[in-house]
């Protein structure tokens, strides 16, 4: 695997209402650079997943321009994975036939069964290789989500909240293997996160939007090398910070509510 560099140029999307078209993402535009860690951080609502959706070409409708390692997304491709909140295994398949199921079809031989039992071993779950996935925990189900995100070889992976399902032990353990993962395979990962400690241990850069229509607010670049200690003094600075530019686009939001 190998990361693609993701391009979003004046993006905006709409959803149509009863009187009129309302914007959830507007004159979006974002360069992230190949083997990047990048997470979507902002209010409820305001159009994360939306852009996830977008770039991963499950949307096509919108305006301006999206290029995935410098070809326009026209439609879902296998070199860009999509994981979500819940698992969404197929429960009639076992572990080793749900990871598998992540593979092109021109990869369903040797060497799709080879990378299989490598992701098997490289997200810890192959002494589950036969179990359905009613028989696993909330953590195992999504380290098996994330070995089939990866079978397709991405080199852009879009995760929507992954995390947010498990408890907080599971959930930092998830985190220290995506990182594992993303060392080994090293594709460009675009995180959505409401959890403002698992953002400042991933990322590269962090993008705060603003309330809906979703339009960047700031940037902030995360310059504490990996290993991250999650006590660091600049992470917990950074996290007081974010608290209070998050606190601010809310109080707007709620302010331009209240005069309506």
């Amino acid at each position: 695997m190998k990361g693609s560099k993701l391009t979003l140029e004046a993006v905006s999307k709409y959803f149509p209402t009863e009187a009129t078209l309302a914007p959830v993402v507007s004159d979006f535009s974002l360069e992230i650079e190949p083997g990047q860690i990048v997470s979507l951080v902002g209010p409820s609502g305001c159009g994360k997943s939306t852009l996830l959706r977008l770039i991963s070409g499950l949307d096509r409708d919108y305006a301006g321009r999206i290029e995935v390692a410098g070809s326009a997304v026209t439609g879902p491709n296998p070199t860009t994975g999509l994981m979500f909140q819940e698992p969404r295994l197929f429960p009639w398949l076992d572990v080793t036939a749900n990871i598998a199921f992540g593979l092109p079809a021109e990869h369903k031989n040797k060497k799709g069964q080879a990378l299989v039992q490598e992701l098997l071993e490289q997200v810890g779950v192959a002494g589950a290789a036969k179990l359905l996935p009613r028989q696993l925990s909330g953590g195992m189900a999504q380290r098996v989500a994330l070995a089939r995100a990866l079978a397709s070889e991405p080199g852009l992976l879009l995760l929507d909240e992954p995390f947010s399902a498990v408890d907080a032990f599971t959930r930092m353990r998830l985190q220290d293997l995506l990182l594992r993962v993303w060392q080994r395979y090293q594709p460009t990962l675009l995180l959505v996160t409401h959890d403002l400690e698992e953002a400042l241990y991933l990322s590269d850069r962090i993008v705060v939007l603003t309330d809906r229509p979703a339009r960047i607010q700031h940037i902030y670049e995360i310059e504490v090398p990996r290993p991250r200690d999650r006590r660091h003094p600049e992470l917990l600075r950074l996290r007081s910070e974010l608290l209070g530019e998050l606190h601010l686009v809310n109080s707007v939001e709620m302010g331009e509510t209240s005069s309506r």
